[in-house]
């Protein structure tokens, strides 16, 4: 009963481990917003009635826009295509 006891414990040990590391993986590993393109493609365009969006990349420089306060109420955000956010 002791051996199944320690091998339950030792086994608990090494789930944790595993799942800490995973974790600080995924901490260090960036953020969306690392990957966004430049958001020239609205300074230069403020006016315009619709923007279109057709990469995670411009996706993310819309969300980091918006998230600076950046209003796009009246616009019309146009998805082009299915976009991978995945990878």
């Amino acid at each position: 009963m002791k051996k199944y006891k320690a091998l339950i414990c030792v086994t608990l040990i090494l789930a944790l481990l595993g799942v800490g590391f995973a974790m600080s993986t995924l901490a260090t590993s960036g953020s969306w917003a690392d990957y966004a393109e430049s958001d020239a493609w609205y300074t230069n365009y403020t006016d315009a009635p619709t923007y279109e969006i057709s990469s995670a990349e411009r996706l993310a420089s819309l969300a980091k826009l918006v998230n600076a306060g950046n209003s796009f109420e009246g616009k019309i955000i146009d998805i082009k295509e299915n976009i991978d956010l995945g990878d």
